[in-house]
C-alpha cells in the first residue's frame, strides 16, 4: 500500500473526499456510518489538464460531466482540450461539435487518443454575441517519443445557449 507521510493513499483520498470520519480505528466508527461513494474522484483532486492552475473539479470537469454548460468560448476550448487529453470523452466532444462541421465523425472516433496531449496554451480569445474564436497551441507526444505542436484558430458558435466548436484553421508552420 502506498503511503503519504504515514497516511495510506486510500485513507488520504477518503478523508479528502469527506467520506470517512476522523477515527483511530474501526471500533470507533459509529454504527450509523455507512460507506458512500466519493462525490469527488481522485482525478478531481489534481490540477486541470488544461493548464489553468485550477483543480479539475473546479475547472473543466463540470462541463465534461454535463453538470454545467460553458459560458465562454475559452471554457469550451479548455474543456474540449481536457476531453481529448484524458481520452474516453467522445460523447462530450461529439455533443460540443457543431453537426454541420463534424462530418462523419462519431463519439467512438473521438474517444480514442492517437497522441498524448501534454500542454495547452491559450494565445488569444474573443467572443462577440453568439460567435467566438480561440487561438491556441497544444503540445503533444507521439508513441515513438517525438514531440509535436498543434497551433489552431478555432471558431465557435452559440446555439440555444450552448457553445459549439464550428471549425479550426491549423497553422501549418507550427
Amino acid at each position: 500500500m502506498v503511503t503519504l507521510a504515514g497516511v495510506s493513499k486510500i485513507e488520504w483520498l477518503s478523508k479528502s473526499a469527506g467520506i470517512l470520519p476522523e477515527c483511530a480505528g474501526a471500533a470507533s466508527i459509529p454504527s450509523s456510518f455507512s460507506m458512500q461513494k466519493p462525490t469527488i474522484s481522485p482525478m478531481s483532486l489534481r490540477q486541470c489538464p488544461c493548464n489553468s492552475d485550477k483543480p479539475f473539479a473546479k475547472c473543466c470537469q463540470p462541463f465534461i460531466s454535463g453538470q454545467a454548460k460553458a459560458r465562454t468560448v475559452t471554457q469550451l476550448m479548455r474543456s474540449r482540450y481536457c476531453a481529448f487529453a484524458l481520452g474516453g470523452y467522445g460523447d462530450y466532444l461529439f455533443k460540443t461539435w457543431h453537426p454541420e462541421s463534424r462530418g462523419t465523425l462519431n463519439a467512438d472516433d473521438l474517444a480514442h487518443n492517437s497522441v498524448t496531449w501534454t500542454k495547452l496554451q491559450i494565445v488569444q480569445a474573443q467572443q462577440h454575441g453568439d460567435t467566438g474564436e480561440v487561438e491556441f497551441i497544444a503540445h503533444f507526444s507521439q508513441e515513438d517519443g517525438t514531440d509535436g505542436v498543434h497551433h489552431e484558430r478555432s471558431t465557435f458558435v452559440r446555439e440555444k445557449g450552448q457553445w459549439l466548436y464550428l471549425e479550426g484553421k491549423v497553422d501549418a508552420q507550427a
